[in-house]
C-alpha cells in the first residue's frame, strides 16, 4: 500500500505542469475608467500575450516569469518607427496588473492599474 501511494504522489509531482494550458485573464481598471485589458498567460511555455482587437493577440517579450510576478513588454511601431511601449506587470499573488504606456512621440506616459481574474469565455 506504501509503494503504491508513493508512486501515485511521485507521478503527481512529476506531471505537474504536463498539461498546462492557456489562462485567459480579464483585467479591469481598478478606479473603474472603463478600461479593459485581456491577456492570456501559458506557464508551461512561459509566455504572456495581450489581445491587440477582439480575439486578436500578439505575444509580448518576457524579462521576468516566476511564480510572483511576470514583466513583459513590447513596442509598437507605426510606419517602421516607434511609437509606443506597453510594460506589463502581473503580480501573480494579488492578481493585480500594472501596465505603463510610453508615447515616443512626445515622451510622455501614462500607468493604469487593475484586477485580474479568469475570463469566462459566454456569459450566455
Amino acid at each position: 500500500m506504501k509503494k503504491l501511494l508513493s508512486i501515485i504522489v511521485l507521478g503527481l509531482l512529476l506531471s505537474g505542469n504536463a498539461y498546462a494550458k492557456d489562462v485567459k485573464l480579464i483585467c479591469n481598471g481598478i478606479k473603474d475608467d472603463g478600461i479593459s485589458h485581456v491577456v492570456i498567460i501559458n506557464d508551461k511555455k512561459r509566455t504572456i500575450k495581450y489581445e491587440v482587437d477582439v480575439g486578436s493577440y500578439e505575444e509580448l517579450d518576457v524579462e521576468i516569469y516566476n511564480k510572483d510576478e511576470i514583466d513583459a513588454n513590447v513596442v509598437i511601431t507605426l510606419d517602421g518607427k516607434p511609437a509606443q511601449q506597453l510594460a506589463y506587470n502581473i503580480d501573480r499573488r494579488s492578481g493585480v496588473l500594472f501596465l505603463r504606456m510610453f508615447f515616443f512621440v512626445d515622451g510622455s506616459h501614462t500607468t493604469h492599474r487593475s484586477n485580474c481574474e479568469p475570463l469566462k469565455e459566454n456569459k450566455f
